[in-house]
């Protein structure tokens, strides 16, 4: 938690077109876990855009949020729950949380802690082999 009240504090609240707040930053500074932790923490509602370089190739991922449960995610062709597994595996990028409150499908299949615990039990195998 102190660690991301830091980069909170160093974050640069830009205005979203809506005249929202918006916060971004690296993944570098603030990990995967600890930022979906925050946002589901916080309660937030908006969408959570991830961008990674894997191997000189850009990557995008997004998880919409509602009330700070993940609702739906995309990486490339994947989506739902095994999106957030790709994420999770990202170490540097950016992100970028834009509130917001548009409806979308929902298509992930756990809550968000439980979705997250799941993640870091996979990566964690991944890096035993």
């Amino acid at each position: 938690r102190k660690k991301i009240a830091e980069v909170v504090k160093k974050q640069k609240m830009r205005a979203a077109p809506q005249g929202e707040a918006a916060i971004s930053g690296r993944l570098a500074d603030i990990g995967f876990p600890e930022l979906v932790q925050f946002v589901s923490s916080c309660a937030l509602s908006g969408r959570l855009v991830l961008k990674h370089d894997e191997s000189g190739l850009p990557r995008r991922g997004e998880l919409d949020v509602r009330s700070g449960e993940v609702v739906a995610a995309f990486c490339g062709e994947s989506s739902g729950d095994k999106a957030v597994y790709e994420m999770a595996e990202w170490e540097d990028g950016t992100f970028r949380f834009e509130p917001g409150t548009e409806e979308i499908d929902t298509n992930t299949s756990m809550p968000t802690l439980t979705l997250l615990m799941e993640a870091m039990k996979m990566r964690d195998e991944r890096a035993r082999t």
